[in-house]
């Protein structure tokens, strides 16, 4: 989804004249080593769930990295930002071995993708862009880095949401989380609202007194409805209607792909919401 959605970006930056003097980006918050292989232990972090064939003989797989390398046109440069250093080495061999041509365009920062990103966001200069693309395992993106993502108004996001793998888990059933759960929501969801949100006041009547507590009263798909009107706050009408269901064998939704665009001009808005909405419904059609 993300490698088709690049494709047409930079289709776009090589078609129009208005475009030639931006400097367009790929940003990658959690990169990992960029390949993986089909055999044996993974190479790189779990957090890499969208891999295709790559059709090698020794087994490997393409990562986010790789695919957005390959895209043609080139991007202007390539922010990887990975905070294992076991990855980051791997990354760098990657880019050499694969793309010489590119490394001098190619940022690789071992940091937390919550410090690195928001950096390089208020860094951004007048004619810079940027697609970023964050893929986390589980709840590890604070909502002040996609706040910060948003106010450049020159990003084009696409976020992986962990429902079932993160979110759906910690929220109990009965009763509000233990405070640490709830303190990592909060950093997620931007928010202590969600509490009011997804949970219900419930009285509990004990012998003497009626205590109030709180039962979660929504599904999985109320999470993703509140999440995506988290987005369209920091967004704006710059957030794609649907989101992009991914399942495990079993048919249980893991995650959810969101994307969202900072650009405040209503024809980029549209073009991007047509184009990203697209990918989504014919990847659908396809049952991938």
């Amino acid at each position: 989804m993300v490698e088709r959605y690049l494709n047409a970006y930079m289709a776009i930056f090589s078609r129009n004249e208005r475009a030639q003097y931006l400097r367009p980006f790929y940003v990658d918050g959690f990169a990992g080593s960029g390949e993986r292989r089909s055999q044996g232990k993974e190479v790189d972090s779990a957090d890499q769930v969208l891999w295709q064939d790559f059709g090698s003989e020794n087994g490997a797989y393409r990562g986010s990295v790789h695919r957005a390398m390959s895209t043609e046109p080139s991007f202007a440069g390539y922010v990887f930002i990975e905070r294992n250093p076991n990855y980051t080495e791997k990354l760098q061999s990657l880019v050499k071995r694969d793309f010489p041509h590119l490394a001098g365009r190619v940022r690789i920062l071992q940091e937390d993708v919550n410090v690195a990103l928001p950096k390089w966001c208020r860094d951004m200069s007048r004619n810079d862009r940027a697609v970023v693309f964050l893929d986390p395992y589980g709840m590890q993106v604070n909502w002040t880095t996609i706040e910060a993502i948003a106010a450049t108004q020159k990003i084009d996001l696409w976020l992986l949401f962990p429902l079932g793998q993160a979110v759906n888990r910690v929220l109990t059933n009965d009763g509000l989380p233990p405070q640490a759960w709830q303190d990592r929501l909060t950093l997620f969801f931007g928010s202590h609202e969600w509490s009011e949100e997804l949970y219900v006041d419930e009285e509990q009547p004990s012998l003497f007194t009626a205590d109030v507590g709180k039962r979660r009263t929504v599904t999985m798909l109320g999470i993703a409805n509140y999440f995506q009107g988290r987005l369209r706050k920091a967004f704006g009408k710059g957030v794609l209607d649907r989101h992009h269901v991914l399942k495990n064998s079993t048919g249980i939704p893991l995650y959810l792909m969101f994307f969202a665009t900072s650009n405040p001009s209503a024809s980029v808005i549209d073009a991007s919401l047509r184009i990203a909405g697209d990918i989504s419904q014919k990847l659908e059609r396809d049952g991938r």
